[in-house]
């Protein structure tokens, strides 16, 4: 064991770079993932989005697609 009572392997992969690359690849995929789910969610930049719109203006032209739900 280590000085601070960790084992010396857990510090040897703790401190790696390979981790560090791991764990910043894993965070920037995450922050896109949310990113990409709160553009969905916002209107004004998603393309759905202009269809939900639309389709909430004009219900009428909507209903023939078979989705009333707007």
């Amino acid at each position: 064991m280590g000085c601070d009572g960790t084992p010396f392997f857990m510090k040897k992969i703790l401190l790696s770079p390979v981790t560090h690359f791991n764990l910043m690849l894993v965070g920037i995929l995450v922050l896109i993932g949310v990113l990409h789910e709160h553009t969905h969610h916002t209107m004004k930049q998603d393309v759905h989005g202009y269809v939900k719109q639309f389709c909430r203006e004009n219900p009428d032209t909507c209903i023939r697609y078979g989705n009333n739900d707007y």
